[in-house]
């Protein structure tokens, strides 16, 4: 996909918006979909690329009771947020790796106390959540980021051994 290919649908989703439920989905989908076209153009994408995230950030925001189930639009805003801190993650510069935190922890306060969800995957976007945060910190490479590093990474491990493995192939990858 394109950036204008994504641009067009965003267009055609914007008058349903009002009406909340699947369109106002597709059109954050969307959005994110904008976002990580954008990412892989490096520095050169990344302000549109966040400016294409905080769209859905704001969008799914004000959807709150009026879009998709409460625990979809919950994972939906931590998908965003994982995005978000990922094109920072990638930027790599201090400043951005600790804005990136912030991105992961927000990420992890959407998804913390939901039920597994389909499949367990709110539960393995949570321990996503931790992963990169661990990650960003790991990056920082101060004494108290990597001591907060281990400490995300036992939390991701936590929650990845709530996981069914057994059952489903896509968490062995």
């Amino acid at each position: 996909w394109t950036v204008q290919q994504f641009d067009e649908g965003l267009s055609r989703l914007k008058p349903f918006l009002a009406g909340g439920g699947d369109p106002l989905r597709w059109y954050t989908l969307a959005l994110v979909g904008k976002g990580n076209v954008l990412r892989t153009r490096g520095e050169a994408g990344l302000a549109d690329a966040l400016r294409s995230y905080d769209e859905a950030i704001h969008v799914l925001q004000a959807a709150k009771g009026t879009g998709p189930a409460e625990e979809l639009r919950r994972d939906d805003l931590g998908n965003v947020w994982i995005n978000r801190g990922l094109a920072l993650l990638a930027a790599g510069a201090p400043e951005q790796l600790l804005e990136a935190v912030k991105n992961f922890d927000a990420c992890i306060e959407q998804r913390k106390g939901l039920s597994a969800g389909p499949k367990h995957q709110y539960h393995y976007g949570l321990a996503a959540g931790w992963m990169n945060r661990a990650d960003a910190l790991t990056r920082l490479g101060n004494a108290e980021s990597l001591t907060e590093a281990l400490r995300s990474y036992d939390e991701a491990l936590a929650v990845m051994q709530t996981l069914p493995v057994e059952e489903n192939d896509w968490f062995r990858h």
